[in-house]
């Protein structure tokens, strides 16, 4: 589920937070998140979301994960655990401008769930958590990692998404439709 178009003033406050060292607005863009959350989660079981990883040379960057900064501020019931057990194992290139079928190729194998994460998510209810899905690229790997988890041991129970915003779609080519290629 997707709460808005990556656009106007919540695009501006997305690459603030993210690429301006604006981490005070983790607080405004936490609202606009916990509202898709508290769809996608209604009548599930035993949810369990999953924030998208940074990349360690992100993380370096920025000094911290925006995105993970954002789902820590949501304030959802404490039955609902927030685990950052998805992380890249391998060094992948920057998503910006590359095509949908570049963008599935970069993260093909490039997503894990470390070992304390099996107990977590079997027979869980698995949120994914992106702040941009352009072509869901991300949000594929993140899928395969976690259901793969333990050579499929772990038995998890459905996997949906809530991402604040996607991107409208600008290249025709290769492109999944009504997602940009960006």
């Amino acid at each position: 589920m997707i709460w808005s178009s990556y656009d106007g003033p919540l695009r501006r406050l997305i690459v603030a937070h993210k690429d301006q060292g604006r981490g005070d607005l983790a607080d405004v863009l936490a609202v606009v998140l916990s509202e898709v959350v508290e769809l996608v989660i209604d009548g599930l079981e035993r949810p369990v979301l999953i924030p998208a990883p940074s990349s360690p040379r992100s993380r370096r960057h920025r000094g911290r994960e925006p995105l993970l900064d954002i789902a820590r501020r949501m304030g959802l019931s404490s039955d609902v655990p927030l685990a950052p057990v998805v992380r890249l194992r391998r060094r992948v290139q920057d998503q910006a401008g590359l095509s949908h079928g570049e963008r599935a190729g970069n993260l093909e194998g490039s997503m894990t769930v470390v070992d304390c994460g099996a107990r977590l998510l079997d027979g869980a209810d698995v949120v994914l958590l992106d702040d941009v899905v352009t072509t869901g690229a991300t949000l594929n790997e993140m899928t395969r990692a976690v259901l793969e988890h333990g050579g499929g041991s772990v038995r998890v129970s459905t996997v949906s998404a809530a991402v604040i915003c996607a991107t409208e779609r600008t290249h025709t080519q290769d492109a999944a439709p009504g997602l940009s290629s960006r």
